[in-house]
């Protein structure tokens, strides 16, 4: 005698399904007639075929045999199904830990703070495809900051701190199977610095008039004056579209740079007004480099002046 073994499933380029797979198993024999037909699975004990069967989760290599009426055996058919219906467990298979300079667990970070994710991305039945960690400012496109493939992928990557606001990370696994599984963590990134004022900025002054603009960088949360020689203020705009032109009056200045006072841990920008509009002002600077003022950074902080 004969016997086949058919599925209906297809798997895909990986040897996977991820749908039930029925199998079935068809015996001939021309001359004497087919007497019985057995199958096993994995090497396990012989059982009588009567009907189509579905195969268990996991790897599954299924034998059969047939014997005809004259006590023929048949040679044995093969055939190996991979099964797996199930996303990689979001419990306890991918997990997603966001942590400070510190590797405390951490939602939220100063400015350029260090803050890194670590990740981990498994699955028991057919293995990891695909880990993929994307991270970015929330309701913007996601940059992929690594993607990675293995049974069982983990590391850690750096987040983006550079702006301030809200931030989605996602961690996406899919497994050879196909199913995938995805985990979402979010957190803020706050001012590294607060604007402290050593003047009225609602006072207002002369349109027209050099509006000195004195200011610390402050602790958010403390107040503790945080200005060093090391840190260089850049003015950016005010209000977001003006040149505020370069700080002016006196030779001790230098282009859009405020100048450091020592004595007191403070920064000063001379600010020409006569372009600008009367009302509540907002200068906005930069704590980082600006190598181009063609291509200006995003602005960190803005100090308040009024006008009149």
């Amino acid at each position: 005698p004969t016997v086949t073994i058919t599925r209906d499933t297809v798997p895909n380029t990986a040897g996977w399904v991820n749908t039930p797979t029925t199998i079935t198993v068809t015996p001939a024999d021309a001359d004497s007639g087919v007497a019985r037909t057995e199958y096993r699975l994995n090497g396990g004990g012989w059982t009588p075929y009567t009907a189509p069967f579905l195969v268990p989760i996991g790897t599954t290599t299924v034998e059969a045999r047939a014997f005809d009426n004259a006590g023929n055996e048949s040679a044995l058919a093969t055939l190996t199904v991979k099964y797996d219906p199930n996303a990689p467990s979001p419990a306890n298979e991918v997990t997603l830990v966001l942590r400070n300079a510190q590797l405390q667990t951490a939602s939220s970070f100063r400015q350029n703070e260090v803050a890194t994710a670590l990740f981990s991305c498994g699955d028991a039945v057919s293995g990891i495809a695909t880990c993929t960690i994307k991270a970015g400012l929330t309701g913007t496109p996601l940059t992929t900051l690594g993607s990675y493939t293995g049974a069982v992928t983990n590391g850690t990557v750096n987040l983006p701190t550079g702006a301030t606001g809200t931030y989605t990370v996602e961690l996406v696994a899919v497994d050879n199977a196909g199913n995938g599984t995805t985990r979402t963590a979010t957190y803020t990134v706050t001012p590294a610095f607060a604007v402290c004022y050593l003047y009225d900025p609602y006072q207002p002054k002369n349109i027209g008039s050099n509006y000195t603009i004195k200011i610390r960088l402050c602790d958010p949360v403390t107040g503790a004056n945080l200005s060093s020689r090391n840190i260089t203020l850049t003015a950016l705009t005010v209000n977001g579209i003006i040149d505020p032109g370069a700080n002016f009056s006196g030779n001790s200045n230098n282009g859009y740079v405020f100048r450091w006072t020592a004595s007191d841990r403070s920064y000063t920008y001379n600010l020409d007004t006569a372009r600008l509009p009367a009302g509540l002002n907002t200068l906005f600077f930069t704590t980082q480099p600006v190598p181009d003022r063609n291509n200006l950074p995003p602005a960190e902080l803005g100090a308040l002046f009024t006008l009149q």
